[in-house]
C-alpha cells in the first residue's frame, strides 16, 4: 500500500509541475509578469550576500541558470524525475527529491504559498521515507516494509490536514448554523451541476450532511491512529469525503442557468444560514 502512495504523490506531483511548465513564459521567463532573473537579482542585491548566503535563504535550482531556456530544462528535468518516481525502482526516492527540489524552486516564479502548495511539498519531502516503488511491470519484486516513523509522519500529515479543514468550518459557529452544506455546494470558485443540484435538496438533508461532515473532519482524523480495520475504514471515509468536495466544484456549471421550473423562493427558515466566517471557509479550504 505505501508504495502506491509513493507512486500517487509523484504523479500529483508530475501534473502540478507541468501546470507551471506551461506558465513559464508568461510569468517568470524575460517577457513575463515577474522575470526570474530580475527577481534573483534584486534578492542577491537587497540581502547583500554571497552566492551561497543567497542560496541558503532562497533555495532554488535557478541561481545556477535563469535563462528562458533554462527555465524550461530545469523545469522539463523536475517533470522527468517526477515520471520516473511513478516509474518506480531502486532510484525513485532520489527522483522524487530532485523533482520535489524544483517545484520548490518554482517558488520564485509563482510563490507557490497556497495550501495545496505547501501540502504537495510536504508530502514530497516525506516520500523519502517511504518504500520505493516497485517497477510498474515488475511484479516479482516485493515491497519494502514501512518504516513505522515514516508511516506516522504521513498520518500525522492527514490529521493535520483533515482536522485543519474543520477547524475553519466550525470554530466560531453557532448550533443554529445548519445550513452550511447548502450554501458550501455553490459557494466554491467553479461550481458543478452536482453542487448545483444538491443546493436545492430538503432542508434535512443538509443537517444530516453537516453532521456528516462535523464527525469526518472533526472526530474522524484521531481514530486514524487506531489500528486495524478501524484505521482502514477513517481512511476509506475520508477518502470519499474528499473526493465528494472535489466533484461539486471541479466541473463549471454557468451560473446563468435559470432554476429549475420545480423552483420555489424559500420561505425564511428558523436555523440561520451560514455565518460569514463559514461561508468563507468553504471557498477557502476545499
Amino acid at each position: 500500500m505505501w508504495e502506491h502512495a509513493t507512486r500517487a504523490i509523484a504523479a500529483v506531483l508530475a501534473i502540478a509541475l507541468c501546470s507551471c511548465w506551461v506558465q513559464l513564459d508568461a510569468f517568470g521567463s524575460s517577457r513575463g509578469l515577474s522575470p526570474v532573473s530580475v527577481r534573483l537579482a534584486r534578492y542577491r542585491l537587497h540581502c547583500s550576500c554571497s552566492l551561497l548566503g543567497a542560496m541558503r535563504t532562497q533555495p532554488t535550482v535557478f541561481w545556477f541558470g535563469c535563462s528562458d531556456a533554462a527555465l524550461h530544462a530545469w523545469t522539463a528535468l523536475g517533470v522527468g524525475m517526477a515520471l520516473m518516481a511513478v516509474w518506480g525502482g531502486a532510484g525513485s526516492r532520489v527522483c522524487i527529491l530532485l523533482a520535489n527540489l524544483i517545484f520548490l524552486s518554482l517558488d520564485v516564479c509563482f510563490d507557490l504559498s497556497m495550501p495545496w502548495d505547501c501540502l504537495l511539498l510536504e508530502a514530497g519531502w516525506l516520500c523519502a521515507l517511504l518504500p520505493a516503488p516497485t517497477p510498474l511491470l515488475d511484479g516479482s519484486i516485493a515491497p519494502e516494509p514501512v518504516h513505522p516513523a515514516a508511516a506516522f509522519l504521513i498520518r500525522w500529515l492527514l490529521f493535520r490536514l483533515m482536522f485543519g479543514f474543520g477547524k475553519l468550518k466550525f470554530c466560531g459557529t453557532a448550533a443554529t448554523d445548519k445550513l452550511y452544506v447548502r450554501d458550501f455546494m455553490i459557494a466554491q470558485p467553479m461550481p458543478s451541476k452536482l453542487g448545483w443540484a444538491a443546493h436545492y435538496f430538503p432542508l434535512p438533508v443538509y443537517r444530516v450532511l453537516l453532521g456528516g461532515m462535523f464527525f469526518t473532519e472533526m472526530i474522524a482524523p484521531f481514530l486514524l491512529f487506531i489500528p486495524h480495520w478501524v484505521r482502514a475504514a477513517t481512511d476509506a471515509r475520508l477518502v470519499a469525503v474528499r473526493a465528494l468536495c472535489r466533484t461539486s466544484p471541479l466541473a463549471a456549471a454557468p451560473r446563468h442557468r435559470k432554476p429549475p421550473p420545480s423552483w420555489r423562493p424559500r420561505s425564511s427558515s428558523p436555523c440561520k444560514p451560514a455565518s460569514s466566517h463559514t461561508a468563507h471557509s468553504a471557498t477557502s479550504t476545499c
